[in-house]
């Protein structure tokens, strides 16, 4: 489906695949394709992208070797549009007659599955001790505190040495005497 925005130029809207990512990375050429598949980090967000019944079809192939056939045929038909997919993507090839899964995706799933995606994509995750930011805003909030009580205690002080002068002058004498 596309759309002609005010520009003129038709804008591609939905995909083909759920995803305009797979989409894109079915033409990209098999060789960076390949490149990309080797890499841990790649090969877990394309993971990520396919749709859920590929998704249990790529665990399936890596762990077992092999799938399950569906018994209704609109799920045969499902899944066969999710290995029509994984082929284009060349997660999956057939060899013999039988689905086999790429080696290079294989193991660079392994790869981030294992290590999870942090240590993947290679952020760097800052340490920060809860404890110890805790204690130094309980020290700071502690120091303020203290800070405010004193002065508002000056405040009164002062006041209180005002009131006292200005009742024991003269004028309160005079008052106190008559």
């Amino acid at each position: 489906m596309t759309s002609a925005p005010p520009g003129g130029a038709n804008v591609l809207t939905t995909s083909a695949n759920s995803c305009l990512f797979l989409d894109f990375l079915i033409t990209v050429p098999a060789e960076h394709r390949q490149r990309m598949l080797q890499r841990p980090s790649c090969a877990l967000f394309i993971y990520r992208m396919l749709p859920p019944m590929a998704q249990q079809i790529t665990v399936q192939l890596i762990w077992k070797g092999s799938f399950p056939k569906a018994d209704d045929v609109e799920e045969t038909k499902s899944i066969e549009g999710q290995l029509k997919l994984l082929e284009e993507l060349g997660i999956v090839r057939r060899k013999s007659g039988k689905l086999v899964i790429d080696e290079d995706y294989k193991r660079s799933f392994m790869y981030a599955a294992m290590l999870g995606a942090t240590q993947i994509s290679s952020l760097v995750m800052e340490t920060n001790d809860d404890k110890r930011r805790g204690k130094d805003v309980e020290k700071k909030a502690v120091e303020r505190w203290d800070c405010i009580l004193r002065n508002k205690n000056a405040r009164i002080r002062d006041i209180w040495e005002r009131c006292d002068r200005h009742f024991t002058g003269s004028a309160a004498r005079a008052v106190c005497v008559s």
